[in-house]
């Protein structure tokens, strides 16, 4: 199993499994049921569909995370200013994985200070 970099001294350095266990441990003992349901409702969010995201926002990731390898989202990340405005540009933080914020905590809380320092109060 791959396990993250950059801890500091004393950090479990098997906090994938960690991680994979405690979430395992939340749906055997609450089930899954609650996670399918924003899914099975659907028709109760028909009405915002299309709808423009005017909250300001910052996408940060890192280009070892799955998801950013997934079909499309090299076209999809670019986009987000367009689909929505409030969002900025993409931050995408190299040899980084999933779990942005326990691997490179340092540059995550640089980028959200930088974020929260261009809004307007």
């Amino acid at each position: 199993m791959r396990t993250l970099r950059n801890f500091p001294p004393g950090s479990p350095a098997d906090i994938d499994t960690l991680a994979t266990e405690f979430t395992e441990a939340g749906f055997t003992e609450a089930g899954f049921t609650s996670a399918l349901n924003w899914y099975r409702n659907w028709q109760l969010t028909a009405p915002w569909e299309g709808a423009q995201y005017r909250m300001p926002g910052r996408y940060v990731t890192g280009d070892r995370d799955l998801v950013y390898g997934f079909p499309g989202m090299d076209q999809l990340i670019p986009a987000l200013p367009t689909l929505h405005p409030g969002i900025g540009p993409a931050h995408i933080l190299p040899c980084c994985g999933h779990c942005i914020a326990e691997e490179y905590s340092d540059q995550v809380n640089a980028t959200l200070l930088e974020f929260l320092g261009s809004l307007k109060s």
